[in-house]
Formats: C-alpha cells, structure tokens, sequence
C-alpha cells in the first residue's frame, strides 16, 4: 500500500474514533481502604478495559510545605489512595447481586474488586481537567458526576500491611524472622530510559551487565525469577508528541534451563495497553504458577503509532518494573536488616506552616516488611495564649499512613513545644508502587490545631535524631530453596545489609563564634560478603557520601565504621588486609593513589632536614625549624588519602578512610575489601555480622544493624537458578564473575 494511502486511511480511523468518542462517567470516590493494585469491576458492562473502572489517583490537596532538614518551602501536591477518581462506561447500572456496590448520584453499581483485567492498574493525574484530557487522547468523552462511594457489605479483602492508624510503633517493635516461615517480598527490574522521535517500535533495554545474554533467542530480556507472584510495570513519559499513538507492549517468556544463561526462552503470552504517563501496568502472565520451575523474563517495547504524515514526536520514555516474589525463610541467612537514620538541626520558620517534608529515603531491593517513622520538634506561637494539641496526619508517599493527636511537651506564654512522633508499618502496596517508578519513600506530615481551623504559626523545626526506616529484606531476590537444596547462587551471595545516613548540620568552623552555612550530608553503607571460600574469603563495603549546601556540593571526606562478627574474624597475629578503591561513574573501580607532586615535596623536605643537621644555626632557631618541619610532615601526611584497619579485639574491626586535602577527585563513592585468614570464615554455621558505630563526616550512630553470613561448608549446596544477579543501582551481573571488579 503507497505510503500516502497509510497516511491517509489512519487520519479517516482517526476522525472516526473522534466522530465516535464513548462518554464516560467520572465519580469522585470515597474508599473504606486503598485498592492497593486491585480495581473497581462492574459486572456487566464491556468496554475497552473489559469490565474493569480506570482507577486515576489526583491530589486531595495542593500547597506550600516546609522541608524538615533545611527550612525550604515548596509546592508539592499530597495524594491520599483512599480517594480515587473512577472511570466507567457512561450506562445504567446493571442489575447484578453483589456484596459491594458505588453509590453514585445516578444510581447503584455492583462492585467487585480483584486484579486489573485489561492491565492498567492506576493512573497518576494533577488533576480532574488532566483525567479528562487523558481520556480524551484514550478516545472517551468524559462527564464529571459528581461524588460516590464505595459500600462494602461484607469485607473480604484484608490488607497485607496496613498502618496502624495509632501512629505509634516502635523499631524496636520489628520482630526478627522466624525459619520456616513465608514472606512475599518486593524487588525492581531497571530499564534503561528510551528517546522516541520517529514512528515505530522500541526495545526498552534492561540495566545490566555489558555483554550478558539471558535468553539466546530473544534480546534485551529482563530476568524476573522463581516463584514471582505478580507483577505491575510503571511507565513515565516526558515531552510533546501529536497525531501519534503510543503503545507499551510487554512480553513474557520462560527460561527453557532452570540453571544456565544463553538458553532458550519460550513465550508464555504478550500484552500491549495504551502509553500513558504516570500509568501503572498489571503484568498478568508473570504469576505463581507460570514461575514455579523456571526463571521468567520479560521483554518491554514502546511502540509509536502514527495517525498522519505530519506528526510530531519528541518524547522520553522511563519504564520499570515491581515484581512480588513468594520466599521461604528456610537456613537462618537469607534476611538481612536495613534502616535509614537521619537527624537535624532547628532550622528558622517564622510563617504559618500546614505541611512538612521528611526524606527521601532509599528502598531496597527484597523489602518484607518493616516500620517508616516521623519524629520532629516543632516551636509554634500560642493561640489566644494557649497551646492546642496538634492533629498530624502522615503520608508515606500516595498513602495515608497514621494519625496521631500530640499535646504540648511544654509552653509559655511566648512559644509551644511539641515532639512529634509518629510510626507506620512498611505498606505492601505502597512499596510495589514506588518501585514500579523506580523512587524512593518521602513523608508529608499534614498538621492542625484541633480546637480551632487557624494554621500552627511555626517558628523552628528540628528533625530529632531516629530511624526513619527500618526492617528486615530478602538479601536476593529468587528463593532459597529449589527442590529442598540451598540455591548455587547463594555460593556468591551479594548485598546482605544496607544503611541510609542522611542529616544536616553546621560544620566545625575555625573560629568558634562563626557559624558556618547548614549542609545537607547523605550517605548510603552498603556490606558484601564477596568470597566466603576456603581459598579467599574476604569481604566489602561500599560507602557513597557527599556534602551539599545551598552554594556548593562535594564528595565525602570521612567515614568510619566499627564491625562486629559473632565469632573470631581477626584473633591477633592473623592477617588482615584492607584495599581501597574509588568507584567510577560507570561502576569500575580505581585504585587511589597520591598525588603526583607529594613525592618531589617530600624527596625537597628530606634534603632540607639533611642540610639543616649539618648546619650550626643555633638552639632556638633549631628547636624552632623542628615544629616547623613537624608540622610540614603532618600537612603532606594528610594531603594523602589513607584508610586503616584496626582490630578491636576477636570479633571486632574499624575500618576508617580519610580524604586527603589534595585528593580533588570527583568520587564519592568509596570500595572497601577486607581479606582474612584462610580459616577464619570456614564454619558449618551462620556468622552474624553488626554494625556497632558509623560515622558519616560529621554525624556518628550506633545502629545495631544485623546481617548473617551463610555457612562456607553447606553441604547441600544444590543446583536451581541461572547465574544472573539482579543488583541495586547495577542491573543484572553474572554471579560467576570476580565481584570485587563491580560497583
């Protein structure tokens, strides 16, 4: 067919899909809970979504919020899952029996809430005029009805994790996991960004090792794994396009080895949904059934449509994955803790205040379960003289999380002192849903008198010193047992334990009366047990840090960390080796190494001190060129960048690295490896490792975080998944490679 007649017979499609646009209903809906990835179905209706409702979260609110650490306002929008605005076909209600039911303003629909039928779980809008326009591009007509509510006669759905509406759990509360139970846990699946400016169908890349193949017949799949329960994919499209249509397609495949890469993969179906910005995709072919033998793998494409020869396409396309995996906590090793610390100091407000920011905070890969925390002191003005208590609501990203009512820790007549502190259980789908966009959890604090509707006149806040984040995490992402045998993979274990720091401060300063500029220091701790063999054991850390102010942003230049193994690791007269390397940006390592003109300065300064000996230049001028010497050998000492171990005692080791004054290189992360005796990690039983001090520039907390490392002569070593890792911020590596050349 000439290519004008395509033209041609695509614009005629698309003027009768315009002629012909469907009118939809919006209701603005009150639930009794968040859907949490499942949707409103009205039995008897079909239309494009079959008989699913398009679920769209818009904000319930919109204005300023004052930043915890630092004082600064902006504008965010606060979304709450518990108010959606629904989608559906604009027709009578069908008469159907049903335990549930919208009551909307044209009458009562049967409901009933399961997974999405025709993929599309949820959109994110600005607002109702965006959902409309969004509807418009979908071809639907969409009318605004007005509000409804969702009735549920009989609840049979029961939340995995639902906040405990008290605002108050403790970290402390965080139960340890018990062997022999089961744990649906949550990881991502990265893919690379996609640039679409002409018309036709794009691979999106998954992030991970250059030169890997994981299927041999299929290229750019993603590996998935054993025993995933399900699986949504997020998609967020940025710039302009016009008369174009654009698709996501995603297709699933299974591993035709259980125990290999480069194999062949064969497809178990395909799914192709509309494109639509800040869209949730349900990935209903990768479930429990359809993974129980055989690693999955999925291949994702973006595909633009054109409708007339004069088009317009200029767009980026992200697209990331959430996948729910089934695990068993069978040995002892296969969880490890993670947690994020942050602290503050009393930033100035002076201005009426409704909102505050907390975070962000890292999620890591494999989370089961765990506990977010709020914990802030706020100094407001007395109303009318008095001190009302404060009511604080908390959102942990789309979702109300916890309310709690504060009272006043004390008052005067000039100020009101409250400490705010609030706690919410790790959310299921909340975490699903901030990994199918690759992002991390972020607090809005919503707070109000409750005798009287005047906003709290803030005059200081301060982040107290506490967990924002803590819990327990798969340390892989496939399951530890395949037939009853620990997994091959686990003879190269990765990421067992992870620690976000994250805090502001004001710097030392030279003169004590000077107060230097409020400096915002983040940093991520992560611990490796590379190799646990007979032959090498050894292990890593990894420590990325920088220090930002509101004029310049560095990397790191100190940290310190005290580790402390539940047997001897380093009995005295066995070697321990340290090396340090600085990670590039694309994830090599480089060794650190002195600057270049240090040893010229050294070789001039040793000649000096050669000629001075000789020379008679009398006892105060000596005594005097002897503290200047001194103090010249300190200043080129710490031009250098060094690290050291030290051996507390059996069990326990410091390791300390500190950036030399003439280390200018832009790094700012920082690979550690630590190699023992041959058998000082060779055990038949689980070795537990805790982080008893970190220290982080300015900032130092003594963290308790928990890790096990599995035995080095597991007999029943097995056979089960393919050598393919799947890494936080690195994609998917090959476990048979020396780990201690990867980021």
């Amino acid at each position: 067919m000439p290519t004008g007649v395509k033209y041609l017979l695509a614009a005629l499609l698309l003027l009768a899909a315009m002629a012909s646009s469907k009118e939809v209903y919006l209701f603005d809906v009150e639930l009794p809970e968040p859907l949490k990835g499942d949707v409103i179905h009205i039995p008897g209706i079909n239309w494009e979504l079959g008989s699913q409702a398009w679920i769209f979260l818009i904000p319930v609110e919109e204005g300023d919020a004052v930043y915890a650490l630092t004082g600064n306002t902006t504008r965010i929008k606060v979304y709450d899952a518990r108010r959606v605005i629904v989608a559906i076909p604009a027709v009578e209600p069908p008469k159907r029996k049903a335990s549930a039911w919208l009551e909307t303003p044209v009458g009562r629909y049967p409901v009933e809430i399961k997974k999405p039928e025709r993929g599309i779980a949820e959109t994110i809008a600005s607002s109702l005029e965006e959902v409309m326009e969004v509807l418009k591009q979908n071809g639907f007509n969409a009318r605004y009805m007005g509000r409804a509510r969702l009735v549920i006669e009989t609840q049979e759905r029961k939340p995995e994790a639902v906040a405990h509406t008290s605002g108050e759990i403790s970290p402390m509360q965080i139960s340890y996991p018990t062997t022999g139970s089961t744990y649906t846990v949550y990881a991502g699946v990265y893919f690379r960004q996609v640039r679409m400016d002409k018309a036709g169908s794009y691979t999106v890349p998954p992030i991970a090792e250059r030169g890997l193949i994981l299927c041999s017949n299929v290229p750019n799949a993603a590996f998935i794994g054993c025993d995933a329960v399900e699986m949504y994919i997020g998609a967020i499209v940025k710039g302009k396009y016009s008369n174009v249509a654009l698709r996501i397609e995603v297709e699933t495949y299974r591993l035709s080895s259980a125990t290999g890469i480069n194999v062949y993969c064969e497809r178990t179906g395909v799914l192709r949904f509309n494109l639509v910005n800040k869209t949730r995709y349900y990935i209903r072919y990768v479930n429990a059934s359809a993974s129980a033998d055989k690693p999955m793998a999925v291949v994702v494409r973006v595909i633009a449509e054109p409708m007339s020869s004069t088009y317009t396409l200029n767009v980026a396309v992200s697209v990331n994955a959430s996948v729910a995996y089934r695990r068993i906590y069978t040995y002892g090793f296969e969880m490890s803790q993670f947690m994020s610390y942050t602290t503050g100091e009393a930033v100035s407000i002076n201005q009426y205040v409704s909102r505050i920011v907390l975070g962000p905070y890292f999620i890591p890969d494999g989370i089961a379960y765990g506990v977010h925390r709020a914990y802030l002191s706020i100094t407001t003005r007395p109303v009318g003289g008095a001190c009302p208590p404060l009511a604080v609501d908390m959102y942990v990203n789309a979702m109300w999380a916890a309310y709690r009512q504060i009272y006043p820790y004390s008052s005067t007549s000039a100020s009101c002192l409250y400490f705010v502190e609030l706690s919410a259980l790790v959310d299921a789908w909340t975490t699903s849903w901030t990994k199918s966009f690759s992002g991390g959890f972020y607090y809005v604090l919503r707070i109000r008198y409750t005798t009287t509707w005047e906003l709290p006149y803030v005059y200081s806040i301060s982040a107290m010193p506490h967990e924002a984040l803590r819990g327990w995490r798969w340390a892989e992402i496939w399951r530890s047992s395949y037939n009853g045998r620990i997994d091959y993979i686990w003879r190269n274990p990765h990421n067992t334990a992870q620690m976000q720091i994250l805090y502001t401060r004001y710097p030392p300063q030279q003169d004590s009366t000077t107060i230097g500029p409020l400096v915002v220091v983040h940093g991520l701790f992560t611990f490796n047990a590379i190799s646990i063999s007979p032959l090498s054991p050894y292990f890593s850390i990894t420590v990325a840090g920088r220090e930002s102010s509101f004029f310049t942003s560095r990397p790191m230049k100190r940290f310190e960390v005290t580790l402390r193994f539940s047997r001897a690791v380093a009995p005295r007269g066995a070697p321990l080796t340290l090396n340090t390397y600085y990670v590039r940006p694309a994830g090599s390592l480089e060794a650190i190494q002195e600057p270049w003109w240090l040893f010229w300065a050294r070789l001039a300064k040793t000649a000096v001190d050669f000629a001075v000996a000789f020379l008679d230049i009398g006892r105060a001028a000596s005594l005097l060129y002897t503290a200047v010497s001194f103090a010249v050998d300190r200043a080129l000492d710490a031009a250098v960048t060094t690290a050291s171990l030290i051996r507390i005692d059996d069990y326990t080791i410091r390791i300390t690295w500190q950036r030399g004054w003439a280390d200018n290189a832009p790094n700012d992360k920082v690979y550690v490896t630590v190699a023992m005796a041959n058998d000082a990690l060779i055990t038949t039983a689980n070795t537990r490792v805790e982080v008893t001090q970190f220290c982080l520039e300015y900032v130092c907390y003594n963290p308790g975080l928990e890790w096990y490392i599995r035995p080095t002569r597991f007999e029943d070593s097995g056979s089960g998944h393919p050598l393919v890792k799947n890494w936080m911020f690195g994609g998917m590596t090959s476990a048979g490679v020396d780990l201690s050349t990867l980021k």
